[in-house]
């Protein structure tokens, strides 16, 4: 899978990238100037723990999820 460069959605202008928590699962696009907002918004063990507890249901991918639609961002 190839990663497109893309403007940060902060509306900085800057190249984004994805950050990802501990398991893999991507969170959010960050720039260098909302970086550490943005990931302030998460707890550590997220982050850094792949075994963190998520006490959310996980449901099934819902029927208008595309994987080439995600395959842009």
């Amino acid at each position: 899978m190839s990663h497109k460069q893309r403007p940060c959605p902060c509306g900085s202008g800057l190249q984004s990238s994805w950050q990802h928590d501990a398991r893999g699962i991507p969170m959010c696009r960050t720039c260098v100037r909302c970086h550490t907002a943005k990931m302030d918004g998460y707890r550590a063990d997220v982050i850094n723990n792949p075994n963190y507890d998520a006490d959310e249901p996980i449901d099934d991918d819902p029927p208008s999820f595309h994987q080439e639609s995600f395959d842009d961002y």
